[in-house]
């Protein structure tokens, strides 16, 4: 670089090193291991608390009383060293299956199960002032009797008072909800029963709902379902004051494909209200993970960011999106059935295109069929992802990119 000083009326050269900053790195973060009865091998999850950026996990334990287990909900957070029991261990009354977890922006912890002794029914618990106590009445988190199967998904409304949302699918033939999804909120009591405008009717077990996820953003909690049968793809909704209205139904699927997965479904939202889709479908009998991407009001329909990732998934593998800080993306999904790895792969802004996925865990240590893999940046875009482990007595295992 040449600079000419006016007072001297001399020109002086200067070097300048522009130096890349360093790659970030993903190393072992923490494990959450039992603390008096073994973690259950399904149903968790891992949420970041936004007030101070620490992992927070809801997970499964066997209780076993004079010889009786029952599964039960623990939830445990990282306190700088180690993970620590937040409340009571096994506090909620017995678990059918599935669990989710949400946080709002104090670090209020909520949980939710679908409860054996309540018609497996949603119920909905609550930490704060040392105990958890149930949201409205045990079991008001659902209007109709839940499938165990295809998971559950709760969120928090947006604002200064955040209420609870859950999304459960329906398992009795003779219910209005029957393999779909149900939605219903919470504003000082449970409003049951909502469904979806314009979704196709359940058809014997196609168009099924499975795997719900929610997402807070703006001014809506976006929600969304895999879809069982040929190409029916996914559905993503939105809800705000009592009123659910439809995104996009049954798309993010690739024109070519024969099948969608219902093993998983993840999406995430950037700061430009832009949407990314994790995506698995089956194309030319071969599994495969890809990205659309979609705008409301922008978008005439879902468009496929960079190519497909370059890695053959199975229909058991788990996988989960989301975006750093910076708005970029990142995946994460289980490897294969043998090799049990966590891989993570991300977009690479300068090659418009995703990076070959690695591995983060060891050979063998996450389980082979995941029932959630878990990723999410922290407000100083450090990243941390989850998945259980693969050999008992079992842990949750934890990772940071830094």
């Amino acid at each position: 670089m040449t600079v000419n000083d006016p007072v001297s009326k001399l020109t002086k050269i200067y070097s300048v090193h522009i130096v890349a900053p360093p790659e970030k790195v993903w190393t072992k973060f923490g494990d959450l291991t039992k603390t008096t009865y073994d973690l259950n091998r399904g149903a968790y999850a891992m949420k970041l608390d936004p007030s101070d950026g620490r992992p927070v996990i809801a997970y499964g334990v066997n209780e076993v009383v004079e010889g009786t287990t029952t599964l039960k909900v623990a939830v445990s957070k990282w306190n700088g060293s180690a993970f620590a029991l937040v409340g009571n261990e096994a506090f909620s009354e017995r678990v059918a299956t599935s669990i989710d977890l949400a946080i709002d922006n104090s670090g209020k912890p909520y949980i939710a199960y679908l409860d054996y002794n309540e018609n497996t029914q949603a119920s909905v618990m609550a930490y704060s002032g040392g105990s958890w106590s149930y949201v409205g009445a045990r079991g008001g988190g659902s209007g109709y009797r839940a499938n165990t199967t295809p998971g559950i998904a709760l969120g928090l409304t947006p604002g200064t008072t955040q209420n609870p949302v859950m999304i459960t699918i329906g398992n009795v033939s003779a219910d209005p909800f029957y393999r779909a999804p149900e939605f219903a909120y919470y504003n000082g009591s449970w409003n049951t029963g909502i469904g979806m405008p314009g979704r196709p009717a359940v058809s014997g077990s196609s168009y099924a709902a499975y795997r719900p996820k929610a997402v807070t953003f703006g001014d809506y909690v976006y929600f969304s379902t895999a879809n069982n049968g040929t190409t029916n793809g996914y559905s993503l909704y939105k809800f705000r004051n009592g009123s659910v209205t439809t995104v996009l139904e049954g798309k993010f699927i690739d024109g070519g494909s024969s099948a969608t997965s219902i093993q998983d479904n993840s999406f995430a939202i950037a700061s430009d209200e832009t949407i990314y889709y994790l995506s698995a479908d089956d194309v030319g009998g071969t599994w495969q993970l890809r990205v659309f991407t979609y705008k409301e009001g922008v978008d005439a329909a879902p468009k496929q960011l960079g190519s497909t990732i370059n890695h053959v998934v199975t229909t058991s593998s788990s996988y989960t999106i989301a975006l750093d800080k910076n708005d970029l993306p990142y995946i994460a999904f289980n490897k294969s059935n043998t090799e049990r790895q966590l891989m993570v792969a991300n977009f690479d802004m300068e090659t418009r295109n995703w990076t070959d996925p690695i591995a983060i865990s060891g050979t063998d240590e996450i389980k082979t069929n995941p029932e959630k893999i878990y990723l999410e940046f922290d407000n100083n875009n450090i990243g941390y992802a989850a998945a259980i482990g693969n050999v008992a007595p079992y842990r949750i295992f934890v990772y940071k990119l830094e």
